[in-house]
């Protein structure tokens, strides 16, 4: 084992249905969200310190028990499989179960709230085994769960949530939510993601700078604010990085418009491993959502060294380590964009803030180290 704890190897699954396209770096299978890049990394970091690691995942033509850094990947129905209606329990969850037998784990983890936290506690329960939730969103922390659509959805979310052995929240905000709603207590442990710059901030080209937006076209990312963003600082060019996943009229709005607008480019889906480019060429990271967990991009960005220009704030990380500027509407991120790239002290001023945040807080290995504390606490706990 590479890490500083003398403890025996653990055995770890981490159940997470949309995660192989993460792990194996294919854009064609799952999906390559936050949640599903977390248990990648930790996932891989942890293989690395000698644990056994095993991920549960869709079968997308994969071969099973097939190997990526060093994580087992252990294969459930295919998402089209079975009829409408009664597929949940058959082959959903039934294929599930036999994976998560398989992978034969001293525990299990699962990330956002959904009906597979339930499923996940109530094979840990039967069968004696360790389960930890960890949370992905604020909206995984507040009673009404209004991205749960079903009453199944919410009361097998509900039971997992309170028979997991560990929650793990991103922030402070969460911990708190999640007490008041759902009278749960959590850990706290933060975000993780790769060096983007292995050492020394690389300054952006600024003539003009350019700004970046990353995220999917969902209502809550409000790319529309970034849009009008654009539209009100013609001197800057506007990058927007995210697929389309789905066609609807909104989203068919989003992208008339964004190829409407001279400074705006819209570059599709990306494939993470080209994204450190995106970052590099950026001077700023712009976040327009309504809400928000720990957003990876705000690692990503920092790893690079970027401020951030942003509608939420965490903690309240941005603004009291000045890592950026939080504002409320259109009008005040525009306002902040041309504060900051009209200053060149003090984009340095929140770069080497930004660097100094990652390193401290984010890396890999800081955020494994407790990761792993955790895992070791769990299981020893009688």
């Amino acid at each position: 084992m590479t890490s500083g704890t003398n403890r025996h190897p653990l055995n770890v699954c981490f159940v997470v249905p949309e995660g192989y396209g993460m792990l194996a770096g294919s854009v064609q299978a799952g999906q390559i969200g936050g949640a599903e890049k977390q248990m990648s990394l930790l996932g891989r970091e942890l293989a690395a310190r000698g644990h056994r690691v095993s991920f549960v995942v869709w079968d997308y033509g994969q071969p099973d028990s097939v190997e990526h850094h060093g994580v087992r990947v252990l294969k459930m129905c295919r998402t089209e499989a079975g009829i409408p209606g009664l597929r949940f329990l058959h082959p959903r969850a039934s294929s599930m179960w036999t994976a998560m037998r398989r992978a034969n784990a001293d525990v299990y983890i699962q990330r956002t709230a959904d009906d597979e936290t339930g499923v996940v506690a109530a094979w840990c329960k039967l069968h004696r085994r360790r389960f930890i939730f960890s949370v992905a969103s604020n909206v995984d922390c507040v009673s009404e769960l209004p991205y749960l659509g079903t009453r199944r959805r919410r009361m097998l979310y509900r039971f997992g949530l309170k028979r997991a052995d560990c929650v793990i929240a991103q922030t402070k905000d969460q911990q708190a939510l999640l007490r008041s709603h759902f009278d749960r207590d959590s850990l706290v442990i933060r975000s993780c993601s790769e060096d983007g710059c292995n050492g020394f901030i690389v300054p952006p080209p600024m003539d003009p700078p350019r700004v970046l937006w990353v995220g999917r076209f969902r209502p809550e990312k409000q790319l529309e604010w970034f849009l009008d963003l654009a539209h009100s600082c013609p001197e800057f060019i506007f990058d927007v990085v995210g697929p389309v996943e789905e066609k609807t009229a909104y989203v068919d709005a989003l992208v008339r418009r964004g190829t409407g607008l001279d400074n705006v480019v819209m570059h599709g889906a990306v494939h993470y491993s080209e994204m450190a480019t995106f970052y590099r060429q950026a001077a700023v990271l712009c976040l327009t959502s309504a809400f928000e967990g720990f957003p990876n991009t705000y690692l990503e960005a920092w790893s690079h060294g970027r401020p951030v220009v942003s509608t939420v704030d965490p903690d309240g990380v941005v603004t009291r380590n000045k890592l950026g500027v939080v504002a409320e509407d259109v009008p005040g991120l525009a306002r902040s964009l041309r504060e900051i790239l009209s200053a060149p002290d003090r984009w340095r001023l929140f770069a080497r803030n930004a660097r100094r945040q990652f390193l401290e807080n984010h890396k890999i290995k800081v955020v494994g180290d407790r990761f792993e504390q955790l895992l070791q606490n769990t299981v020893s706990r009688p």
